[in-house]
């Protein structure tokens, strides 16, 4: 990225900050000094590597600090993947510890893993919102996934206040889970049976070398030992600009690794969205009125990145309208802002269902599917674009609509990764699973053979889609969804490397979808200009 897009986001994070103190106070001084053995390795030199080389480090390794950011949800699904691939490529059992739990809530992780007792009972017995209180489903969708890819899952926290004592009660049990392992292999199966690796997923202020890094040694000084560091914004300004090319960036540090796979201020506007829902429960639940100083409905969010947006392309913000923004948690579909027409809710109700966050221009109001930083990015970008060409109304139950529909969604998914340059759209080998799990396996294949045969269409040249007449107006919105979002992934890939330039694009941004004479010419341009670009 550019000094200048850097510059920006340094501005925004501080600006989070800011709200993130106002709402819940200055940073105790005992998490501050704490904190400090993180910062001061932070400032020493990190050489440049790889995935690779983490990787070969495992293999002197038998535990492994990982950190978490206990209200992103980016995070959970950074190690989603992250062990996915691990369990592919290493043989190795594998046990991750939980920080989210305490140590004696075994038995009840284990019941409810073992499908003995439903998940509210597991929530309640466990005391999720007291002792924890971050979002569950979040965590749920990991441990979930972990448990699926045979991982082992133990529960290792402790309640200690003091950060310290909790380290050391943290390091014994981590100690006492490796060695319980390594004392189930008898001689006879040792030479087959792969080594225990040991994760503990753990908030990232523990991972310092002088907090529970250094209390597991002064139990076991040689225990082999490694951390990983997710996104420290102490190193993320220094290599922000090289965080695209890769995949995954890391760097390390002796035991320490850093691996770059969001920029830090997603997390915060994760936690500061994460605050504006606890807060507004908690007030709720006390029959307080919520604070209206706060952030309401994400109008304050979605206009921060609006002018993120703008300044990177040189849009003038002035000439765009400030954007009402509605979660679907709060849009009432039978209330009195609801529209009359049945038949626009009907159109309205396959965007709901597949998650697709979109601009009303009917009501110059963005509709939050998901209340996400990505939605509301993605909300930011197709407003400035509805806001550029002029558009009046979106063409609702239009069968004959895909390539409007994939555009909006394109340029929406790419202004979105202004934002959060790291979010990726559903994989290839996931894609026909998404599709069967939200609309059956008829749907999906019909979709999956549309989008197959408009993409070899493309491939040959030919400007003409793969006939819509198959696609009932729900399948329409999913394929439209999904094209958009590989058109806007790699309209964001082209532009980070020079190939489309900020006045073209701003040009193909002001351009009415509603023009048809020269709307749809365009459309095979930019598809052709990415084909042409794949092919070389």
């Amino acid at each position: 990225m550019t000094k200048k897009w850097l510059e920006t986001r340094r501005s925004y994070l501080k600006k989070l900050k800011s709200q993130v103190e106002l709402m819940s106070g200055a940073e105790d001084p005992s998490i501050l000094s704490y904190s400090k053995s993180n910062k001061d390795l932070y400032k020493r030199v990190w050489d440049s590597s790889s995935e690779d080389d983490f990787y070969k480090s495992l293999l002197t390794s038998s535990i492994v600090l990982c950190g978490d950011f206990h209200s992103s949800p980016s995070v959970k699904r950074f190690y989603i993947r992250f062990f996915e691939k691990l369990v592919l490529t290493k043989k190795h059992q594998i046990v991750v510890a939980l920080e989210c739990f305490r140590h004696d809530q075994q038995e009840n992780l284990d019941l409810w893993l073992g499908g003995r007792i439903v998940e509210e009972s597991f929530l309640e017995r466990v005391n999720w919102q007291e002792t924890w209180g971050f979002d569950w489903q979040g965590y749920k969708a990991l441990i979930l996934k972990l448990h699926q890819l045979g991982v082992k899952l133990v529960c290792i926290n402790h309640s200690d206040e003091n950060f310290n004592e909790r380290d050391r009660k943290i390091a014994k049990s981590l100690l006492e889970v490796k060695n319980s392992y390594a004392q189930k292999k008898t001689p006879d199966v040792t030479s087959e049976t792969p080594d225990t690796l040991l994760f503990c997923l753990i908030g990232q202020h523990h991972l310092g070398p002088e907090n529970l890094f250094k209390s597991i040694k002064s139990f076991e000084s040689k225990v082999g030992l490694i951390t990983l560091h997710l996104d420290p914004e102490d190193l993320y300004f220094d290599v922000g600009h090289l965080t695209h090319l890769e995949e995954v960036l890391v760097l390390n540090h002796k035991e320490h690794f850093s691996f770059f796979s969001s920029p830090p201020w997603v997390h915060l506007q994760n936690h500061l969205m994460f605050l504006e829902e606890y807060l507004d429960e908690y007030e709720e639940e006390r029959g307080f009125h919520p604070d209206l100083t706060r952030i309401r409905d994400y109008d304050l969010v979605v206009y921060d990145y609006i002018k993120l947006m703008c300044k990177d392309l040189s849009i003038s913000v002035e000439d765009l309208k400030r954007v009402e923004v509605s979660s679907i948690d709060e849009y009432q579909v039978e209330g009195e802002d609801c529209p009359d027409d049945d038949k626009l809710l009907e159109w309205m109700q396959p965007l709901l269902d597949s998650e697709t966050s979109f601009y009303w221009p009917e009501q110059k109001e963005g509709i939050m599917v998901v209340s996400s930083l990505n939605h509301a990015a993605s909300v930011a970008g197709k407003s400035i674009h509805a806001q550029m060409m002029g558009l009046t109304s979106l063409p609702w139950g239009e069968l004959d609509s895909f390539k409007v529909w994939s555009w909006l969604e394109a340029i929406g998914y790419f202004l979105s990764k202004f934002i959060n340059p790291r979010r990726s759209p559903v994989s290839s080998q996931n894609l026909a699973a998404f599709l069967k799990a939200r609309l059956g396996a008829e749907s999906s294949r019909k979709i999956m053979n549309f989008l197959v045969q408009g993409r070899v269409a493309e491939l040959k040249g030919h400007k003409t889609q793969s006939s819509e007449d198959s696609l009932t107006w729900n399948e329409l919105i999913y394929a439209s969804r999904l094209k958009g979002s590989l058109v806007g992934e790699r309209l964001f890939e082209l532009y980070l490397e020079g190939d489309f330039k900020a006045e073209t694009l701003k040009n193909y941004m002001s351009l009415s979808v509603r023009d048809k004479e020269y709307f749809e010419p365009l459309y095979d341009l930019v598809l052709e200009r990415l084909n042409l670009n794949l092919k070389s």
